[in-house]
């Protein structure tokens, strides 16, 4: 399998990618995985909308130059869960999986899919799920001092995240 490995950073004051990176690349090295690029944004915040390695990672998703995306954590790929969410369903809908070290998630498997798999069928009742997914991501995200931001956001304490049901 050929993978493409993400790092960002967020500032150039004592922020090093390569901690990221070397678990990435352990982790890869491990299942045997061919590592054909790495992308790193260094010294830009996840809140920023346009990231150059962010940006020629998901072009280079659309030419399908890697079968798989392995990333650190969740918050150093998406600036929210519903960036995060498009993100998923594009490598989706062009077969590329994606894979959080830290969170365990690996879309290949079918719990990974689960967890990322949105149904037609499914209404208000799977609202609070992922309200709590959001409330847990922000949450631990204020706590290392970063913010969650989206096309509509709410102020929740220190936090910015976006709501997902529409009213």
């Amino acid at each position: 399998m050929k993978i493409a490995i993400y790092a960002r950073v967020s500032t150039n004051n004592g922020q090093d990618p390569e901690l990221q990176l070397r678990e990435l690349r352990d982790y890869c090295q491990r299942r045997n995985w061919q590592i054909g690029q790495e992308y790193v944004d260094v010294g830009i915040s996840g809140a920023k909308e346009k990231r150059p390695e962010l940006d020629k990672l998901l072009g280079d998703a659309h030419r399908r130059r890697f079968d798989a995306v392995v990333v650190w954590r969740f918050d150093r790929f998406a600036r929210s869960v519903s960036h995060l969410l498009r993100a998923l369903e594009s490598f989706r809908s062009q077969g590329i999986e994606f894979i959080s070290l830290s969170e365990q998630v690996d879309t290949s498997t079918p719990t990974g899919k689960m967890v990322f798999t949105e149904r037609p069928s499914e209404g208000p009742e799977t609202w609070p799920a992922q309200e709590d997914f959001e409330r847990r991501y922000c949450s631990a995200s204020a706590q290392r001092g970063g913010f969650l931001e989206g096309d509509r956001a709410e102020i929740r304490g220190k936090c910015r995240y976006r709501l997902s049901r529409r009213f």
